[in-house]
């Protein structure tokens, strides 16, 4: 695996989480992206990791659908504002739960707002995208985010990403660089040990925010069974 870290300041509103459960072959992962940036996403970040703390010390055979929505009311409870008789929720997140199951080389995964993008061995691409519900807001009853479960051979990648690294702006025009060409950066270097993957694109990304301002948080986990 790889890891590409850049906040935007001293403190960052995203985090990266790691659970291992007692069966040695699986562990929980997750990336998400908190409302804003620096205290104030930091803030929201230590409500979430505590709440993914505690969601998967109750109970190691939850399911990741399951734990989104454990995880979207307690950041609702804890972050919801009053303003009058109207309830609003205007700090959450947006996050992709995995559970990784390394013996048989399997990934089973939940998202709110969040994508997970698989490079195949033979250079072949698909991108799996999440509900299209933030977490922290008011939640129907009934509602439950989709599950699914993947298998990868091996020389398949998984990434996991925030949305600060394509929304950032740059190049000679002074554009975002767009998913699309985020996912062309990931398949021109899935090739690469994972390390000079993580270098270039570092490179890559510090050439193309350039002289312009670094916008947002920005975090990238990649695995490679």
């Amino acid at each position: 695996c790889f890891l590409f870290f850049k906040p935007q300041g001293t403190v960052s509103g995203d985090f990266y989480w790691c659970h291992p459960t007692a069966n040695k072959d699986e562990s929980y992962i997750a990336i998400a992206d908190c409302t804003g940036h620096g205290v104030p996403g930091a803030f929201v970040s230590l409500i979430a990791i505590n709440s993914l703390d505690n969601i998967v010390s109750a109970n190691e055979e939850v399911s990741t659908s399951n734990m989104l929505l454990q995880l979207n009311q307690v950041i609702h409870n804890r972050l919801q504002k009053n303003d009058g008789d109207i309830t609003m929720v205007k700090d959450g997140l947006d996050i992709i739960i995995c559970k990784v199951n390394f013996l048989e080389k399997s990934i089973v995964f939940a998202a709110a707002h969040h994508k997970l993008y698989v490079v195949k061995a033979n250079g072949e691409d698909e991108i799996f995208k999440g509900d299209r519900h933030h977490i922290g807001s008011e939640i129907e009853d009934g509602f439950i985010f989709e599950e699914r479960k993947i298998f990868l051979a091996e020389g398949d990648q998984v990434y996991m990403f925030s949305d600060g690294i394509y929304d950032q702006k740059g190049g000679n025009d002074g554009k975002k660089l767009y998913l699309n060409k985020m996912k062309d950066l990931l398949k021109s270097v899935h090739g690469l040990p994972m390390e000079s993957q993580n270098q270039a694109v570092s490179t890559f990304m510090n050439d193309w925010i350039g002289k312009n301002v670094q916008m947002d948080d920005m975090l990238l986990f990649s695995i490679k069974f």
